[in-house]
């Protein structure tokens, strides 16, 4: 088995054993990596690049994870020794595995008051790292999420757990910008208490391959999630969401969006699903995938899933692939509108559609990235 990080040292040999055990790193016939290679990752190295200012907004507050020295109020930064995690999901067993041998410490956050600015989380210069957020009851908190600008040949693999006590709410702004050549994978778990919220807005760009992979649990009555996520996908990228929420109580609430636009040989996947426990009565559970497809060489797969064991729930599934349509084009040109132009406009349209229910500041700053980035694209 050849090291898949290449540069980094294995910090608990018994458990590399374990990830070895279980297969290394996943294959494709591994529930849930059908459609992702990650065996390609085999030849990579693991390269760091520092970064250390925010590049989306400059007003918030910066989350330090290299040390315990922390300026913020209400806010504790802590590292210890690392737990371990039992994925909800055996798809993302190997990855955890692999996470928890390269990682010798976690960083613990601990957020007991809501925090007048957003605090900013930089997984940029991350490789294997494990982050334990806790968010206290009562609490409102917004978290920025940038992994911008990495472009060189590297492997990330980065573990986080969230916990958002009884009436939290945390908003969740991720922003992923990474090169051709850059391989990412993210996977959060996430506890949701009873009348807390989950809200995520997030915004894909590039990656050789970006998987994000998610367990959240509403564990207790009256708890959100909803995920609305856009990605754009250019040249051979590779982009796979493997979310699922696990309703484990009464009358819960969650969404899945992902509008996916796609252009050269670029890969989407939408791997989601909402289970339903026998006694979470009065669950609301939506799921949605949509793609534009620019390409007659992209591909999508959606493969939405259901698994209910409730009487009286509401719940769906859709999903989408086509083209723009020549309707939309014309109208745009009979208003003088040239068919680059036209195709832009619409295609910016169908990915800012995450962001049609919010004004803040954040959200606006990730659309005018969006808007940056879809202008450097060839639309004719």
């Amino acid at each position: 088995m050849i090291n898949p990080w290449q540069n980094n040292t294995i910090q608990h040999q018994h458990i590399f054993e374990k990830f070895i055990a279980k297969g290394g790193l996943p294959r494709k016939k591994t529930e849930n990596w059908q459609y992702s290679n990650c065996q390609s990752l085999l030849d990579y190295n693991a390269q760091i690049s520092l970064y250390d200012k925010p590049s989306l907004i400059e007003d918030c507050d910066i989350l330090c994870l290299d040390n315990d020295n922390n300026d913020i109020d209400n806010v504790i930064i802590s590292h210890r020794d690392i737990d371990d995690i039992t994925p909800r999901h055996i798809a993302h067993q190997q990855i955890v595995l692999a996470n928890h041998a390269y990682t010798n410490k976690q960083v613990d956050i601990i957020i007991k008051k809501s925090c007048e600015k957003p605090l900013y989380l930089n997984l940029r210069d991350c490789i294997n790292s494990r982050i334990n957020i806790d968010i206290a009851a009562n609490q409102y908190v917004v978290i920025i999420t940038d992994m911008l600008g990495v472009t060189h040949q590297q492997v990330q693999n980065i573990v986080v757990q969230i916990n958002i006590n009884n009436n939290a709410q945390l908003d969740q702004k991720f922003i992923c910008d990474i090169g051709a050549d850059t391989a990412s994978m993210l996977y959060q778990q996430i506890h949701i208490t009873r009348d807390a919220r989950y809200k995520a807005h997030m915004l894909q760009f590039g990656g050789y391959l970006t998987r994000i992979a998610m367990d959240i649990i509403l564990a207790d009555k009256n708890s959100e999630a909803m995920l609305d996520t856009a990605y754009c996908g250019i040249s051979q990228c590779h982009y796979d969401q493997n979310i699922t929420i696990y309703h484990d109580s009464p009358y819960c609430f969650s969404r899945q969006n992902l509008y996916s636009l796609l252009t050269g040989q670029s890969h989407s996947t939408f791997q989601g699903k909402t289970y339903v426990a026998k006694n979470a009565i009065g669950t609301n559970g939506l799921q949605l995938s949509r793609a534009l497809m620019l390409s007659s060489s992209a591909q999508m797969n959606a493969k939405p899933e259901l698994e209910i064991y409730a009487d009286d729930v509401k719940c769906s599934h859709a999903a989408t692939i086509g083209k723009f349509e020549d309707s939309y084009i014309f109208y745009c040109q009979s208003r003088g509108i040239d068919k680059k132009t036209a195709r832009r406009i619409l295609a910016k349209a169908f990915l800012q559609q995450i962001f049609d229910h919010t004004d803040d500041i954040i959200s606006i700053s990730m659309l005018e990235y969006l808007d940056n980035k879809l202008s450097m694209l060839d639309f004719s």
